[in-house]
Protein backbone atom coordinates (compact mmCIF):
# COMPACT_ATOMS: atom_id res chain seq x y z
CA UNK A 1 0.00 0.00 0.00
CA UNK A 2 1.15 3.46 -0.73
CA UNK A 3 1.55 6.18 2.65
CA UNK A 4 -1.21 8.17 2.81
CA UNK A 5 0.71 11.55 2.58
CA UNK A 6 1.73 10.87 -1.01
CA UNK A 7 0.68 10.77 -4.86
CA UNK A 8 1.65 8.21 -6.67
CA UNK A 9 2.54 8.93 -10.44
CA UNK A 10 4.18 6.30 -13.25
CA UNK A 11 7.33 7.29 -14.19
CA UNK A 12 9.07 5.03 -17.14
CA UNK A 13 7.06 1.76 -16.12
CA UNK A 14 7.46 2.21 -12.28
CA UNK A 15 5.96 3.87 -9.52
CA UNK A 16 7.08 7.42 -8.36
CA UNK A 17 6.29 8.82 -4.87
CA UNK A 18 5.63 12.56 -4.87
CA UNK A 19 5.55 14.50 -1.37
CA UNK A 20 1.63 15.60 -0.95
CA UNK A 21 2.80 19.03 -0.88
CA UNK A 22 2.98 18.87 -4.55
CA UNK A 23 -0.40 18.60 -6.73
CA UNK A 24 -1.09 16.12 -9.66
CA UNK A 25 -0.24 18.54 -11.77
CA UNK A 26 2.89 19.72 -10.66
CA UNK A 27 4.69 16.20 -10.80
CA UNK A 28 2.68 15.58 -13.85
CA UNK A 29 5.36 18.00 -15.52
CA UNK A 30 8.46 17.46 -13.47
CA UNK A 31 10.41 15.14 -15.61
CA UNK A 32 9.71 13.79 -18.60
CA UNK A 33 10.84 10.22 -19.14
CA UNK A 34 10.89 7.62 -22.49
CA UNK A 35 7.84 5.22 -21.86
CA UNK A 36 6.64 7.78 -19.06
CA UNK A 37 2.75 6.65 -18.07
CA UNK A 38 0.33 9.74 -18.01
CA UNK A 39 -3.00 10.40 -17.83
CA UNK A 40 -4.94 12.98 -20.34
CA UNK A 41 -7.03 15.39 -18.45
CA UNK A 42 -8.85 17.33 -21.26
CA UNK A 43 -9.59 16.79 -24.58
CA UNK A 44 -10.80 13.95 -26.95
CA UNK A 45 -8.63 11.12 -25.47
CA UNK A 46 -9.33 12.36 -21.82
CA UNK A 47 -9.13 9.58 -18.85
CA UNK A 48 -7.13 7.92 -21.46
CA UNK A 49 -3.56 6.34 -19.89
CA UNK A 50 -0.78 6.87 -22.16
CA UNK A 51 2.95 6.66 -22.67
CA UNK A 52 5.25 9.13 -23.63
CA UNK A 53 6.51 8.43 -27.14
CA UNK A 54 8.57 11.68 -27.55
CA UNK A 55 8.96 15.37 -26.87
CA UNK A 56 7.78 18.67 -28.05
CA UNK A 57 10.30 21.33 -28.52
CA UNK A 58 10.71 25.27 -29.51
CA UNK A 59 13.96 25.88 -31.34
CA UNK A 60 15.01 29.65 -30.81
CA UNK A 61 12.99 30.87 -34.21
CA UNK A 62 9.80 29.67 -32.37
CA UNK A 63 9.08 26.81 -34.48
CA UNK A 64 7.88 23.41 -32.98
CA UNK A 65 8.48 19.72 -33.93
CA UNK A 66 8.19 16.56 -31.98
CA UNK A 67 11.72 14.53 -31.14
CA UNK A 68 12.80 10.97 -30.15
CA UNK A 69 14.40 11.23 -26.79
CA UNK A 70 17.39 9.62 -28.52
CA UNK A 71 17.77 12.67 -30.47
CA UNK A 72 18.66 14.26 -27.25
CA UNK A 73 22.13 15.17 -26.51
CA UNK A 74 23.91 14.16 -22.85
CA UNK A 75 21.46 13.09 -20.13
CA UNK A 76 18.58 14.43 -21.25
CA UNK A 77 17.85 11.22 -23.18
CA UNK A 78 17.08 9.78 -19.99
CA UNK A 79 14.78 12.29 -18.68
CA UNK A 80 14.22 15.97 -18.53
CA UNK A 81 12.19 18.65 -17.07
CA UNK A 82 9.17 20.25 -18.83
CA UNK A 83 10.42 24.08 -19.73
CA UNK A 84 14.58 22.83 -19.79
CA UNK A 85 16.45 23.79 -22.52
CA UNK A 86 17.83 21.12 -24.45
CA UNK A 87 20.40 20.45 -26.88
CA UNK A 88 19.75 18.34 -30.19
CA UNK A 89 21.83 15.56 -31.56
CA UNK A 90 22.37 17.83 -34.84
CA UNK A 91 23.84 20.55 -32.06
CA UNK A 92 20.55 22.79 -32.10
CA UNK A 93 19.64 24.05 -29.10
CA UNK A 94 15.47 23.95 -27.85
CA UNK A 95 13.45 24.03 -25.43
CA UNK A 96 10.87 21.35 -23.93
CA UNK A 97 7.24 22.44 -24.44
CA UNK A 98 4.68 19.10 -24.49
CA UNK A 99 4.93 15.58 -25.38
CA UNK A 100 3.40 13.73 -27.51
CA UNK A 101 1.67 10.58 -26.48
CA UNK A 102 0.73 7.24 -27.49
CA UNK A 103 -1.87 4.57 -26.37
CA UNK A 104 -0.59 1.18 -27.48
CA UNK A 105 1.24 0.76 -30.51
CA UNK A 106 -0.92 4.31 -31.91
CA UNK A 107 0.05 8.14 -31.46
CA UNK A 108 -3.11 10.01 -29.98
CA UNK A 109 -1.18 13.14 -30.70
CA UNK A 110 1.10 16.54 -28.65
CA UNK A 111 -0.26 17.91 -25.36
CA UNK A 112 0.85 20.68 -23.46
CA UNK A 113 2.00 18.88 -19.88
CA UNK A 114 -1.08 21.21 -18.02
CA UNK A 115 -3.14 19.12 -20.36
CA UNK A 116 -1.73 15.85 -18.45
CA UNK A 117 -2.12 14.01 -14.90
CA UNK A 118 0.11 11.43 -13.30
CA UNK A 119 -1.37 8.31 -14.23
CA UNK A 120 -2.97 6.83 -10.68
CA UNK A 121 -2.37 3.24 -10.33
CA UNK A 122 -5.20 1.47 -9.22
CA UNK A 123 -4.65 -1.31 -6.39
CA UNK A 124 -3.81 -4.79 -7.65
CA UNK A 125 -7.05 -6.13 -7.03
CA UNK A 126 -9.15 -3.56 -8.66
CA UNK A 127 -10.70 -5.23 -11.70
CA UNK A 128 -9.94 -5.60 -15.41
CA UNK A 129 -7.65 -3.27 -17.01
CA UNK A 130 -9.33 0.05 -18.74
CA UNK A 131 -9.99 0.32 -22.65
CA UNK A 132 -7.96 3.35 -22.58
CA UNK A 133 -4.82 0.76 -21.29
CA UNK A 134 -1.55 1.90 -23.03
CA UNK A 135 -0.13 -1.32 -22.71
CA UNK A 136 1.88 -2.10 -26.00
CA UNK A 137 0.96 -5.49 -28.07
CA UNK A 138 4.04 -7.08 -26.37
CA UNK A 139 4.05 -8.08 -22.85
CA UNK A 140 5.07 -4.80 -19.59
CA UNK A 141 7.83 -5.30 -17.04
CA UNK A 142 6.60 -7.22 -14.50
CA UNK A 143 5.82 -3.94 -12.69
CA UNK A 144 3.48 -2.92 -15.18
CA UNK A 145 1.29 -6.39 -15.31
CA UNK A 146 1.38 -5.87 -11.20
CA UNK A 147 0.13 -2.60 -11.48
CA UNK A 148 -3.12 -1.74 -13.69
CA UNK A 149 -3.47 1.71 -15.20
CA UNK A 150 -6.67 3.41 -14.67
CA UNK A 151 -9.77 2.26 -13.75
CA UNK A 152 -11.67 0.24 -15.95
CA UNK A 153 -13.01 3.04 -19.16
CA UNK A 154 -16.85 2.05 -19.90
CA UNK A 155 -18.30 3.72 -22.94
CA UNK A 156 -20.55 5.56 -21.01
CA UNK A 157 -23.69 8.10 -22.65
CA UNK A 158 -23.22 11.38 -23.77
CA UNK A 159 -23.73 13.53 -20.98
CA UNK A 160 -23.79 17.21 -23.21
CA UNK A 161 -27.58 17.30 -24.55
CA UNK A 162 -26.22 18.12 -28.08
CA UNK A 163 -22.54 16.74 -28.24
CA UNK A 164 -21.72 13.31 -26.87
CA UNK A 165 -18.67 13.28 -24.63
CA UNK A 166 -16.04 11.13 -25.22
CA UNK A 167 -15.44 7.95 -22.92
CA UNK A 168 -13.41 8.40 -20.18
CA UNK A 169 -11.46 6.12 -17.97
CA UNK A 170 -11.36 7.03 -13.88
CA UNK A 171 -8.54 7.40 -12.34
CA UNK A 172 -7.64 4.97 -9.43
CA UNK A 173 -6.93 6.00 -5.64
CA UNK A 174 -4.04 5.52 -3.93
CA UNK A 175 -3.81 2.67 -1.27
CA UNK A 176 -4.78 2.77 2.53
CA UNK A 177 -2.02 4.04 4.51
CA UNK A 178 0.09 0.90 6.17
CA UNK A 179 -0.03 0.16 9.69
CA UNK A 180 3.09 0.31 11.94
CA UNK A 181 3.32 -1.67 15.22
CA UNK A 182 2.41 -0.70 18.30
CA UNK A 183 3.67 2.52 19.83
CA UNK A 184 3.93 0.88 23.75
CA UNK A 185 7.32 -1.13 22.28
CA UNK A 186 8.71 1.95 21.49
CA UNK A 187 8.94 3.85 24.93
CA UNK A 188 11.62 0.84 25.74
CA UNK A 189 13.72 1.90 23.15
CA UNK A 190 13.00 5.40 24.31
CA UNK A 191 16.13 5.27 26.17
CA UNK A 192 17.67 5.68 22.66
CA UNK A 193 20.05 8.23 24.08
CA UNK A 194 21.95 5.20 23.65
CA UNK A 195 22.37 6.99 20.08
CA UNK A 196 24.70 8.99 22.33
CA UNK A 197 26.29 5.25 22.92
CA UNK A 198 26.46 5.16 18.91
CA UNK A 199 29.02 7.54 18.62
CA UNK A 200 31.48 5.31 20.43
CA UNK A 201 31.46 2.93 17.78
CA UNK A 202 34.31 4.68 17.37
CA UNK A 203 33.86 6.10 14.28
CA UNK A 204 35.57 9.00 16.05
CA UNK A 205 38.47 6.81 16.29
CA UNK A 206 37.57 5.52 12.88
CA UNK A 207 38.60 8.74 11.69
CA UNK A 208 41.53 7.65 13.36
CA UNK A 209 42.45 5.24 10.71
CA UNK A 210 41.96 8.40 8.68
CA UNK A 211 45.08 9.96 9.41
CA UNK A 212 46.33 7.10 8.79
CA UNK A 213 46.36 8.96 5.20
CA UNK A 214 50.07 7.58 5.49
CA UNK A 215 48.60 7.77 1.70
CA UNK A 216 50.29 11.47 2.50
CA UNK A 217 53.52 9.08 2.42
CA UNK A 218 52.00 7.76 -0.71
CA UNK A 219 52.45 11.39 -2.13
CA UNK A 220 56.12 9.70 -1.96
CA UNK A 221 54.68 7.78 -4.99
CA UNK A 222 53.82 11.24 -5.94
CA UNK A 223 57.28 11.26 -6.58
CA UNK A 224 55.72 12.92 -9.90
CA UNK A 225 55.53 9.57 -11.04
CA UNK A 226 52.53 10.71 -10.83
CA UNK A 227 52.55 13.91 -12.63
CA UNK A 228 53.27 11.12 -15.37
CA UNK A 229 49.82 11.30 -15.98
CA UNK A 230 50.35 13.90 -17.42
CA UNK A 231 50.36 11.43 -20.51
CA UNK A 232 46.79 10.86 -19.11
CA UNK A 233 45.63 13.81 -19.94
CA UNK A 234 46.34 11.82 -23.43
CA UNK A 235 43.07 10.55 -23.09
CA UNK A 236 41.77 13.98 -22.99
CA UNK A 237 42.99 14.41 -26.37
CA UNK A 238 40.65 11.63 -26.55
CA UNK A 239 37.83 14.13 -27.33
CA UNK A 240 38.17 11.82 -30.00
CA UNK A 241 34.88 10.93 -27.93
CA UNK A 242 34.03 14.18 -30.03
CA UNK A 243 33.07 11.89 -32.79
CA UNK A 244 30.59 11.00 -29.75
CA UNK A 245 28.71 13.46 -31.87
CA UNK A 246 28.37 10.37 -33.90
CA UNK A 247 24.61 11.05 -33.04
CA UNK A 248 25.45 13.60 -36.27
CA UNK A 249 24.88 10.09 -37.79
CA UNK A 250 21.90 9.31 -35.05
CA UNK A 251 20.32 12.02 -37.91
CA UNK A 252 20.79 9.16 -40.18
CA UNK A 253 18.16 7.27 -39.04
CA UNK A 254 15.48 10.00 -39.44
CA UNK A 255 14.76 10.16 -42.64
CA UNK A 256 13.12 6.76 -41.64
CA UNK A 257 9.67 7.12 -41.79
CA UNK A 258 8.48 8.17 -39.48
CA UNK A 259 10.90 10.97 -38.39
CA UNK A 260 10.76 13.45 -36.20
CA UNK A 261 11.78 16.44 -38.49
CA UNK A 262 9.57 17.25 -41.33
CA UNK A 263 13.25 18.23 -43.31
CA UNK A 264 15.02 15.45 -43.97
CA UNK A 265 12.72 13.82 -46.41
CA UNK A 266 13.96 13.66 -49.92
CA UNK A 267 15.49 11.59 -52.67
CA UNK A 268 12.91 9.12 -52.09
CA UNK A 269 12.20 9.41 -48.50
CA UNK A 270 8.95 9.73 -47.23
CA UNK A 271 7.21 10.00 -43.63
CA UNK A 272 5.72 7.10 -42.69
CA UNK A 273 1.95 7.13 -40.63
CA UNK A 274 1.74 8.59 -37.39
CA UNK A 275 3.86 11.79 -38.81
CA UNK A 276 1.76 14.61 -39.16
CA UNK A 277 2.87 18.19 -41.21
CA UNK A 278 2.74 21.46 -39.24
CA UNK A 279 3.16 22.30 -35.71
CA UNK A 280 1.42 20.90 -32.91
CA UNK A 281 -0.57 23.95 -32.39
CA UNK A 282 -1.80 23.81 -36.10
CA UNK A 283 -6.09 23.77 -36.50
CA UNK A 284 -5.10 20.45 -38.27
CA UNK A 285 -3.40 18.65 -35.50
CA UNK A 286 -5.71 20.08 -32.56
CA UNK A 287 -8.24 17.28 -31.08
CA UNK A 288 -11.66 18.12 -31.56
CA UNK A 289 -12.61 18.83 -27.60
CA UNK A 290 -16.59 20.08 -26.11
CA UNK A 291 -17.29 20.80 -30.21
CA UNK A 292 -20.19 23.71 -29.91
CA UNK A 293 -22.88 22.30 -33.01
CA UNK A 294 -23.86 25.06 -35.07
CA UNK A 295 -27.62 25.93 -34.79
CA UNK A 296 -28.14 25.48 -38.74
CA UNK A 297 -25.75 22.03 -38.29
CA UNK A 298 -28.46 19.52 -40.38
CA UNK A 299 -29.38 22.09 -43.53
CA UNK A 300 -25.29 23.14 -43.53
CA UNK A 301 -24.50 18.96 -44.07
CA UNK A 302 -27.13 18.33 -46.35
CA UNK A 303 -26.07 21.06 -48.92
CA UNK A 304 -22.53 19.69 -48.44
CA UNK A 305 -23.03 16.31 -48.38
CA UNK A 306 -25.21 15.89 -51.60
CA UNK A 307 -28.18 13.91 -52.55
CA UNK A 308 -25.60 10.83 -51.68
CA UNK A 309 -26.03 11.28 -47.85
CA UNK A 310 -22.34 10.38 -48.17
CA UNK A 311 -18.84 11.12 -49.08
CA UNK A 312 -18.43 11.24 -52.95
CA UNK A 313 -15.65 8.29 -54.09
CA UNK A 314 -12.36 8.84 -52.83
CA UNK A 315 -10.02 9.26 -56.28
CA UNK A 316 -6.19 8.34 -56.20
CA UNK A 317 -3.78 7.97 -59.10
CA UNK A 318 -6.03 8.93 -61.77
CA UNK A 319 -4.82 9.81 -65.60
CA UNK A 320 -2.59 12.86 -65.71
CA UNK A 321 -5.72 15.35 -66.79
CA UNK A 322 -7.76 14.26 -64.15
CA UNK A 323 -5.16 14.45 -61.32
CA UNK A 324 -6.56 17.75 -58.74
CA UNK A 325 -4.26 16.34 -56.37
CA UNK A 326 -1.38 17.53 -54.03
CA UNK A 327 2.15 16.71 -54.95
CA UNK A 328 4.60 17.41 -52.09
CA UNK A 329 8.08 17.24 -52.54
CA UNK A 330 10.93 17.15 -50.39
CA UNK A 331 13.98 18.94 -51.81
CA UNK A 332 17.85 18.23 -50.73
CA UNK A 333 21.13 20.44 -50.63
CA UNK A 334 21.84 18.58 -53.66
CA UNK A 335 19.06 19.09 -55.54
CA UNK A 336 19.41 21.77 -58.67
CA UNK A 337 18.62 25.28 -57.99
CA UNK A 338 15.53 26.77 -60.20
CA UNK A 339 13.83 30.17 -60.69
CA UNK A 340 10.41 31.02 -59.73
CA UNK A 341 8.47 32.71 -62.10
CA UNK A 342 5.29 33.73 -61.39
CA UNK A 343 4.48 37.57 -62.78
CA UNK A 344 4.05 39.94 -60.11
CA UNK A 345 3.95 37.75 -56.94
CA UNK A 346 6.81 39.02 -54.61
CA UNK A 347 8.32 35.41 -55.13
CA UNK A 348 9.00 35.97 -58.63
CA UNK A 349 12.98 36.00 -59.27
CA UNK A 350 13.62 33.79 -56.05
CA UNK A 351 16.02 30.65 -56.53
CA UNK A 352 15.07 27.06 -54.54
CA UNK A 353 15.96 23.66 -54.81
CA UNK A 354 13.38 21.40 -56.68
CA UNK A 355 14.33 17.54 -57.42
CA UNK A 356 14.90 17.47 -60.37
CA UNK A 357 11.99 14.63 -61.54
CA UNK A 358 9.51 16.51 -59.77
CA UNK A 359 6.45 17.09 -61.84
CA UNK A 360 2.85 19.02 -60.87
CA UNK A 361 -0.36 17.46 -60.83
CA UNK A 362 -1.63 17.12 -64.48
CA UNK A 363 -5.04 18.65 -63.84
CA UNK A 364 -5.98 22.02 -64.23
CA UNK A 365 -4.98 23.44 -61.11
CA UNK A 366 -1.28 22.02 -61.48
CA UNK A 367 -0.66 21.72 -57.68
CA UNK A 368 3.13 21.55 -56.59
CA UNK A 369 4.50 21.85 -53.13
CA UNK A 370 8.09 22.29 -52.28
CA UNK A 371 9.67 21.46 -48.75
CA UNK A 372 13.02 23.26 -48.74
CA UNK A 373 15.73 22.04 -46.37
CA UNK A 374 15.36 25.42 -44.26
CA UNK A 375 11.86 24.68 -43.59
CA UNK A 376 9.98 26.65 -45.61
CA UNK A 377 7.64 24.88 -48.05
CA UNK A 378 6.65 26.82 -51.42
CA UNK A 379 3.02 26.40 -52.84
CA UNK A 380 2.61 27.18 -56.49
CA UNK A 381 -0.16 26.60 -58.40
CA UNK A 382 -0.70 25.67 -62.56
CA UNK A 383 3.00 24.45 -62.45
CA UNK A 384 5.00 23.98 -65.45
CA UNK A 385 8.63 23.87 -65.27
CA UNK A 386 11.10 25.04 -68.60
CA UNK A 387 14.68 24.47 -68.15
CA UNK A 388 16.17 26.15 -64.92
CA UNK A 389 12.88 27.90 -64.96
CA UNK A 390 9.42 27.38 -62.42
CA UNK A 391 6.76 28.83 -63.84
CA UNK A 392 3.57 29.51 -61.93
CA UNK A 393 0.32 31.76 -61.99
CA UNK A 394 0.19 31.44 -58.26
CA UNK A 395 3.06 31.60 -55.40
CA UNK A 396 3.64 32.08 -52.11
CA UNK A 397 5.34 30.19 -49.20
CA UNK A 398 4.62 28.81 -45.55
CA UNK A 399 6.65 27.14 -42.99
CA UNK A 400 6.32 23.72 -43.01
CA UNK A 401 6.89 23.41 -39.31
CA UNK A 402 4.36 26.39 -38.75
CA UNK A 403 0.50 26.28 -38.52
CA UNK A 404 -0.09 25.04 -41.88
CA UNK A 405 -2.57 27.99 -41.86
CA UNK A 406 -2.28 32.07 -42.81
CA UNK A 407 -3.09 35.48 -40.75
CA UNK A 408 -3.73 38.71 -42.07
CA UNK A 409 -0.56 39.47 -39.92
CA UNK A 410 1.82 36.99 -41.46
CA UNK A 411 0.95 38.87 -45.22
CA UNK A 412 1.45 42.30 -43.88
CA UNK A 413 4.91 41.15 -42.38
CA UNK A 414 5.89 38.92 -45.42
CA UNK A 415 4.05 39.70 -48.84
CA UNK A 416 5.59 35.99 -50.05
CA UNK A 417 3.64 34.24 -47.32
CA UNK A 418 0.58 32.48 -48.65
CA UNK A 419 -0.87 29.34 -50.24
CA UNK A 420 -2.01 27.86 -53.49
CA UNK A 421 -5.67 26.91 -52.05
CA UNK A 422 -8.50 29.14 -52.24
CA UNK A 423 -8.41 29.64 -47.69
CA UNK A 424 -4.62 29.50 -48.31
CA UNK A 425 -4.17 26.77 -46.69
CA UNK A 426 -0.93 24.38 -46.50
CA UNK A 427 -0.66 22.45 -49.31
CA UNK A 428 -0.12 18.94 -46.93
CA UNK A 429 -2.79 20.26 -44.54
CA UNK A 430 -5.79 17.56 -43.93
CA UNK A 431 -4.38 15.52 -47.14
CA UNK A 432 -4.52 11.80 -46.61
CA UNK A 433 -1.08 10.57 -47.38
CA UNK A 434 -0.31 7.20 -49.00
CA UNK A 435 1.27 5.64 -45.76
CA UNK A 436 -1.86 6.69 -43.38
CA UNK A 437 -4.44 5.00 -45.56
CA UNK A 438 -2.14 1.55 -45.61
CA UNK A 439 -1.80 2.00 -42.10
CA UNK A 440 -5.53 2.35 -41.45
CA UNK A 441 -4.49 5.72 -39.14
CA UNK A 442 -4.79 9.09 -39.78
CA UNK A 443 -3.93 11.46 -36.73
CA UNK A 444 -4.64 15.20 -38.02
CA UNK A 445 -7.61 16.82 -39.59
CA UNK A 446 -8.96 16.61 -42.92
CA UNK A 447 -9.57 19.10 -46.23
CA UNK A 448 -12.58 18.74 -47.80
CA UNK A 449 -13.95 19.84 -51.15
CA UNK A 450 -17.92 20.53 -51.45
CA UNK A 451 -20.24 21.91 -53.97
CA UNK A 452 -20.35 25.50 -52.77
CA UNK A 453 -19.96 27.87 -50.34
CA UNK A 454 -21.75 30.71 -48.64
CA UNK A 455 -21.66 34.52 -49.96
CA UNK A 456 -23.33 36.12 -47.45
CA UNK A 457 -22.14 36.36 -43.07
CA UNK A 458 -25.37 34.31 -41.66
CA UNK A 459 -22.99 31.83 -40.01
CA UNK A 460 -21.96 34.29 -36.97
CA UNK A 461 -18.75 32.75 -35.20
CA UNK A 462 -16.58 35.63 -36.53
CA UNK A 463 -17.36 34.83 -40.33
CA UNK A 464 -15.94 37.45 -42.61
CA UNK A 465 -17.62 38.75 -45.74
CA UNK A 466 -15.87 38.29 -49.20
CA UNK A 467 -12.89 39.91 -50.31
CA UNK A 468 -12.65 41.29 -46.65
CA UNK A 469 -8.56 39.92 -46.85
CA UNK A 470 -7.86 42.28 -49.09
CA UNK A 471 -6.99 39.64 -51.61
CA UNK A 472 -9.92 39.03 -53.35
CA UNK A 473 -12.13 35.87 -53.15
CA UNK A 474 -16.11 35.47 -53.58
CA UNK A 475 -17.35 33.81 -50.86
CA UNK A 476 -17.33 34.46 -46.96
CA UNK A 477 -14.80 32.90 -44.92
CA UNK A 478 -14.12 31.91 -40.94
CA UNK A 479 -10.94 31.39 -39.51
CA UNK A 480 -8.53 28.89 -40.16
CA UNK A 481 -9.82 30.56 -43.52
CA UNK A 482 -7.44 33.68 -44.95
CA UNK A 483 -10.47 34.05 -47.65
CA UNK A 484 -13.23 32.57 -49.04
CA UNK A 485 -14.56 31.58 -53.01
CA UNK A 486 -17.06 30.03 -55.25
CA UNK A 487 -20.05 30.71 -53.36
CA UNK A 488 -23.68 30.22 -54.10
CA UNK A 489 -27.62 30.95 -52.15
CA UNK A 490 -28.81 29.09 -49.47
CA UNK A 491 -27.67 27.58 -46.16
CA UNK A 492 -24.06 26.78 -46.81
CA UNK A 493 -21.30 26.80 -44.77
CA UNK A 494 -18.67 29.76 -45.42
CA UNK A 495 -14.73 28.86 -46.30
CA UNK A 496 -12.85 27.08 -43.76
CA UNK A 497 -16.18 25.71 -41.85
CA UNK A 498 -15.34 23.20 -39.77
CA UNK A 499 -17.14 19.46 -39.63
CA UNK A 500 -17.51 16.99 -37.25
CA UNK A 501 -18.67 13.54 -37.80
CA UNK A 502 -20.30 12.14 -34.08
CA UNK A 503 -19.41 8.68 -33.62
CA UNK A 504 -16.94 6.81 -30.73
CA UNK A 505 -14.48 4.63 -31.76
CA UNK A 506 -16.25 1.57 -30.89
CA UNK A 507 -19.15 2.81 -33.20
CA UNK A 508 -16.84 3.29 -36.09
CA UNK A 509 -15.32 -0.30 -35.69
CA UNK A 510 -18.47 -1.58 -35.09
CA UNK A 511 -19.85 -0.19 -38.61
CA UNK A 512 -18.42 -2.96 -40.69
CA UNK A 513 -16.85 -0.49 -42.81
CA UNK A 514 -13.61 -1.14 -44.63
CA UNK A 515 -10.57 -0.46 -42.90
CA UNK A 516 -9.57 2.48 -44.89
CA UNK A 517 -13.04 3.89 -44.52
CA UNK A 518 -13.01 3.74 -40.70
CA UNK A 519 -9.63 5.40 -40.77
CA UNK A 520 -11.44 8.60 -42.51
CA UNK A 521 -14.15 8.45 -39.89
CA UNK A 522 -11.67 8.27 -37.08
CA UNK A 523 -10.21 11.43 -38.21
CA UNK A 524 -12.87 13.60 -38.96
CA UNK A 525 -14.35 12.02 -35.53
CA UNK A 526 -11.69 12.76 -33.59
CA UNK A 527 -9.50 16.46 -35.99
CA UNK A 528 -12.78 17.44 -37.76
CA UNK A 529 -12.55 18.31 -41.72
CA UNK A 530 -12.68 21.93 -43.01
CA UNK A 531 -14.02 23.51 -45.94
CA UNK A 532 -11.01 23.87 -48.21
CA UNK A 533 -12.15 24.11 -52.12
CA UNK A 534 -15.91 23.89 -54.19
CA UNK A 535 -16.29 21.77 -56.85
CA UNK A 536 -18.06 18.45 -57.75
CA UNK A 537 -21.70 17.39 -56.19
CA UNK A 538 -20.63 16.62 -52.75
CA UNK A 539 -18.38 16.41 -49.99
CA UNK A 540 -14.94 15.10 -51.36
CA UNK A 541 -11.95 14.16 -48.82
CA UNK A 542 -8.13 14.99 -50.60
CA UNK A 543 -5.62 12.88 -50.96
CA UNK A 544 -1.19 13.09 -52.46
CA UNK A 545 -1.06 12.69 -55.85
CA UNK A 546 0.83 9.62 -56.53
CA UNK A 547 3.26 11.46 -58.83
CA UNK A 548 5.41 12.42 -56.39
CA UNK A 549 6.28 9.06 -55.72
CA UNK A 550 6.25 7.16 -59.64
CA UNK A 551 8.10 10.76 -60.28
CA UNK A 552 11.47 9.14 -58.55
CA UNK A 553 10.61 5.61 -60.04
CA UNK A 554 9.13 4.18 -56.96
CA UNK A 555 6.09 1.98 -56.97
CA UNK A 556 2.66 3.57 -56.80
CA UNK A 557 1.55 3.12 -53.11
CA UNK A 558 -2.10 3.23 -54.10
CA UNK A 559 -1.74 0.08 -55.86
CA UNK A 560 -1.16 -2.37 -53.22
CA UNK A 561 -4.03 -0.67 -51.07
CA UNK A 562 -6.09 -0.90 -53.84
CA UNK A 563 -5.14 -4.92 -54.03
CA UNK A 564 -5.92 -5.11 -50.35
CA UNK A 565 -9.51 -4.13 -50.64
CA UNK A 566 -10.17 -5.56 -54.60
CA UNK A 567 -10.01 -2.23 -56.21
CA UNK A 568 -9.30 -2.56 -59.97
CA UNK A 569 -7.97 0.40 -61.41
CA UNK A 570 -10.10 2.71 -64.03
CA UNK A 571 -7.79 3.87 -67.01
CA UNK A 572 -9.08 6.71 -67.23
CA UNK A 573 -9.96 7.67 -62.93
CA UNK A 574 -7.56 5.33 -61.24
CA UNK A 575 -8.62 3.65 -58.03
CA UNK A 576 -11.95 4.64 -56.75
CA UNK A 577 -12.39 4.17 -52.99
CA UNK A 578 -16.26 4.04 -52.85
CA UNK A 579 -17.68 4.76 -49.43
CA UNK A 580 -19.85 1.95 -48.18
CA UNK A 581 -22.76 3.78 -46.75
CA UNK A 582 -22.15 1.75 -43.47
CA UNK A 583 -20.55 4.94 -41.77
CA UNK A 584 -24.36 7.10 -40.91
CA UNK A 585 -22.31 10.45 -42.47
CA UNK A 586 -25.99 12.20 -43.19
CA UNK A 587 -27.36 11.51 -39.73
CA UNK A 588 -23.77 11.85 -37.70
CA UNK A 589 -22.44 14.56 -39.59
CA UNK A 590 -21.95 17.89 -37.60
CA UNK A 591 -21.07 21.61 -38.58
CA UNK A 592 -19.76 22.79 -35.16
CA UNK A 593 -18.12 26.39 -34.39
CA UNK A 594 -14.30 26.82 -35.75
CA UNK A 595 -11.21 25.95 -32.87
CA UNK A 596 -10.19 28.97 -31.11
CA UNK A 597 -7.53 31.53 -33.01
CA UNK A 598 -3.79 30.94 -31.67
Amino acid sequence: MFPRNRWVAAVAGGALLIPASESAADAAVKMFHPGQRVQVASGAHAGKVARVDGLVVRDSAGRERAVRFAALSGKARSGVRAGARVRLSGGQAARVVGLRLRVGNRRIGRYRPGQLVPARPTRPSAGTPSSSDDRPTTMPPAQDRQEPTTAPTTSTTPTRPTIPAKPSGGSGSPGAPSSSGSTPSQPAPEPQPQPAPEPQPQPDPEPQPQPQPQPDPEPQPQPQPQPQPDPEPQPEPQPEPQPQPQPDPEPQPQPQPPADSPFVFGGGNWPGAGWAPYSASSPFNTPITDPVVHPQSTQLVANSLGASGKPRTLIVSPAPSHDYQHPIYYATASDPLMTIQAGSYALTGRQIRVPATAVAAGGGDGHMSIVQPDGWVYELWQVSKSGSTLKASTAYRQRYDGPGVVTPEDVKRDPTIGGATAPYFGGHAGIIRAAELAAGRIDHALFVTIPAGSRDTSFGFGVQAPGASGRGGSGSFVWPAFKGDAAADGVRPPMGARFWLDMTDQEIAQSGAPGWEQAIARAVAHYGAYFGDTGGDGFAFQAESSVMYTSYGKPDPYAAIAAQYGIRKDAEWGYGFAFSGRIPWSSRLRAIAPPPKP
